[in-house]
């Protein structure tokens, strides 16, 4: 340094700015922004812009590529703005602006993804997918939608270990976050459940997921859903395809679906098996035919099963418990009890030594 000579491109001369909160930003087509409390300066060459702000902490920033037009700042109160860069048909530059779009976490860092979507990752709060619209919240006077939160418990403060419920489960208290963004949070073991999708569905009597059956000869139809969700109403039974995180009431040819209760939906082989209050089913998907059904004698109405793959047990509406077989795409016959009591439950597992069941639990009212 003692052999070069250092000269200013761009001098800020105001004797109530704190310079300690100087930001400088690096534009890649040329060009610097320099944040002050109170003001943004852009220099490039002898260009000089200056807009005044109100006064406010610039802590986090990311640059919208490729134009470099719009650069979104996040301040130490959690406050979201837009600069942008004006410029004409050259790309002379004509003016900055600085527009407030709304709150979020105390920012640490900011991404911008794509269409408006944006990151905002916190040391200091829960961090955030949000999402920047055209339309504003005239309550709020803001232009941003949450889309999801990412718990963060840091930085805790303080904390105590307390067993709330008085059940023997201690759970930790936390002071967590910091300023605005501070919170009590309460940690404690258990299972945590993400939802992916909802509908509001009345009088479900039984649910069950259904992985799609495809012919191994034939390609993969993008009609087809990833999973089957099979609900059993009273006399109805309604079958919703999940694609993604999409959720929309669907069709499986060869299934009942009206006039019968269904008590268990599931695969065997390449084929759909179906147990409703009037018999067992076996269907094949690529067709919708039937492939083979078995009823009760005498009219009877199943209402409750059981199945361990090839196997399974049915009771009837009086004592009888019959066990029957899936064998060569045929459902067997293979035993029938009569139970001295009504039956309200039955249940066939395969024993970890064997890869049949050889036991089945029969529950009498």
């Amino acid at each position: 340094l003692s052999e070069k000579r250092l000269s200013p491109v761009h001098t800020i001369t105001n004797p109530t700015i704190d310079f300690s909160f100087l930001r400088l930003i690096n534009l890649r087509a040329g060009g610097i922004i320099i944040i002050c409390e109170t003001s943004i300066h852009y220099h490039e060459g002898s260009v000089s812009k200056k807009i005044s702000i109100d006064r406010c902490n610039i802590i986090a920033h990311d640059v919208i590529y490729p134009d470099e037009s719009k650069i979104l700042l996040g301040d130490s109160l959690g406050l979201l703005y837009y600069l942008t860069i004006v410029r004409d048909n050259v790309g002379n530059i004509l003016n900055l602006t600085f527009e407030f779009l709304g709150e979020i976490s105390c920012p640490s860092t900011i991404t911008y993804l794509d269409d408006g979507n944006v990151f905002i990752g916190s040391h200091y709060a829960d961090s955030q997918l949000i999402k920047i619209t055209s339309d504003v919240d005239m309550d709020l006077g803001s232009r941003i939608v949450l889309l999801e939160s990412f718990t963060n418990l840091g930085p805790i403060t303080d904390f105590c270990v307390v067993d709330l419920a008085s059940q023997g489960q201690d759970e930790v208290v936390c002071c967590s976050g910091k300023a605005r963004d501070g919170a009590i949070k309460i940690v404690r073991n258990g299972i945590g459940l993400n939802e992916h999708a909802a509908i509001d569905l009345e009088g479900v009597k039984g649910i069950w997921s259904l992985d799609p059956v495809r012919d191994p000869s034939t390609p993969d139809s993008e009609d087809i859903p990833e999973k089957y969700l099979m609900m059993a109403f009273v006399d109805e039974t309604r079958i919703l395809g999940l694609s993604g995180e999409g959720l929309e009431e669907t069709e499986i040819p060869g299934f009942v679906i009206s006039g019968e209760t269904t008590l268990y939906c599931g695969t065997v082989d390449h084929l759909y098996l179906q147990v409703t209050s009037q018999g067992i089913y076996l269907v094949s998907p690529e067709s919708g035919t039937l492939k083979h059904k078995w009823s009760p004698p005498n009219k009877q109405s199943v209402h409750a099963c059981s199945r361990s793959r090839y196997q399974i047990v049915v009771a009837t509406g009086g004592k009888g418990v019959y066990y029957l077989e899936i064998l060569e795409e045929s459902i067997q016959e293979k035993g029938y009890q009569v139970m001295e009591h009504e039956v309200s439950c039955v249940n066939i597992n395969q024993m970890e030594s064997s890869c049949i069941g050889r036991f089945c639990a029969v529950g009498l009212w």
